[in-house]
């Protein structure tokens, strides 16, 4: 079951996203996406709960300079397809990305993955080792269900799990430091104009492995162990005052083999509190990291 289309005229002249997306229908999904750019290097910008492509567009004029910069809409969220709950699984959010890869044929891949944009992207690496370059962590993790979670994030789960009409902007605005003006709140909110087309963020939330034994701890597990053998770059920036993530960048450095940078000032949504900060230091890891 799909919701009504979102209306795309919701997503017009938002603040700060001048921007154009394509479509294209994956796994019976449609996903849209930024494709901004041109260059020897392609960028892949993942995003996470309750967001869009929108979080990006900070980042985007400083990549543009280097390459390609392609930033999709996951299932679910901004302007791509919006299936009912049940239709949100860990399988398929992570196999429409690796298909959305594939059916863009795109290689040397630079993935930027933030919240859950890193299982999703760090799955599609681990699957398609040969597309990938280089992999940045951006406050994300790899939960198998072994390690404890913090408890802000048990209470972000439990309020959208009691508050089914999910309000994206707020949530952005709490988990971000900086004050965001009245029309970026409203941009975050624009491609949920019912509770209808929020079952994504809703739903995510709950996928996040809390045992061994949840049914995305296998899979996430699988991409933990197969990231040792992949021949890509890697490299990890968090925010300081990011209460969910933080406390995890130790572990994910260690697990990627990547150097640690942290960015002060920023909270999870660090592309919105530091975007245009958070692009530099990737645009410099890109030339310290030459392709072979």
């Amino acid at each position: 079951m799909t919701v009504p289309e979102t209306d795309l005229g919701r997503l017009c002249d938002l603040s700060g996203f001048p921007y154009e997306q394509d479509t294209i229908e994956v796994e019976g999904h449609e996903m849209a996406y930024l494709d901004e750019g041109e260059g020897p290097e392609t960028f892949l910008l993942l995003h996470g709960v309750p967001t869009w492509s929108y979080l990006y567009r900070k980042m985007v004029p400083t990549l543009i300079e280097a390459g390609r910069v392609l930033v999709p809409d996951l299932v679910g969220f901004g302007a791509s397809s919006k299936p009912a709950d049940d239709a949100h699984t860990y399988d398929m959010h992570a196999r429409t990305v690796t298909r959305f890869v594939e059916a863009l044929d795109l290689d040397d891949v630079t993935l930027v993955g933030q919240d859950w944009g890193g299982p999703f992207g760090f799955h599609a690496a681990t699957r398609l080792p040969d597309r990938f370059q280089r992999l940045v962590a951006a406050n994300t993790f790899l939960p198998d269900g072994s390690q404890p979670l913090p408890e802000p994030w048990h209470e972000f789960h439990d309020f959208v799990q009691r508050t089914p009409d999910v309000p994206a902007g707020f949530l952005v605005q709490r988990a971000c430091v900086t004050d965001l003006p009245d029309e970026v709140v409203a941009a975050y909110d624009a491609p949920f104009p019912s509770e209808e087309h929020k079952a994504g963020a809703r739903r995510l939330p709950d996928l996040v492995p809390r045992s061994p034994d949840a049914p995305a701890a296998d899979p996430i597990r699988e991409t933990r162990t197969r990231l040792a053998d992949l021949e890509a770059d890697t490299y990890c920036v968090f925010a300081e005052q990011d209460p969910i993530m933080a406390p995890g960048a130790e572990p994910m450095s260690e697990l990627l083999d990547a150097d640690l940078d942290w960015i002060d000032g920023a909270g999870h949504f660090i592309q919105e509190d530091a975007g245009e900060e958070l692009a530099a230091k990737i645009v410099d890891f890109v030339q310290r990291t030459p392709r072979s």
